[in-house]
């Protein structure tokens, strides 16, 4: 039962993940995979507070190409 839970919760993501979005022309979508909880969350939120900071300096700075940065 677990097994066949499993599977069909991964098609399913499989599944919503293939569809096609339209995105925004203006801003540039990033993503950060780090701790933020448990024993290594210091550092997943030292990261996560460095990337913020680095996406705003290129937003202050005009971003990439005129496009903006989304975190």
């Amino acid at each position: 039962m677990k097994k066949m839970f499993l599977m069909m919760l991964l098609a399913t993501a499989f599944i919503i993940s293939c569809g096609k979005k339209t995105a925004d022309g203006n801003v540039i979508k990033i993503g950060v995979i780090a701790p933020l909880t448990g024993n290594y969350a210091q550092y997943g939120i030292a990261v996560k507070e460095g990337v913020e900071l680095k996406v705003d300096a290129i937003n202050n700075a005009g971003g990439i190409n005129g496009k903006k940065l989304s975190l």
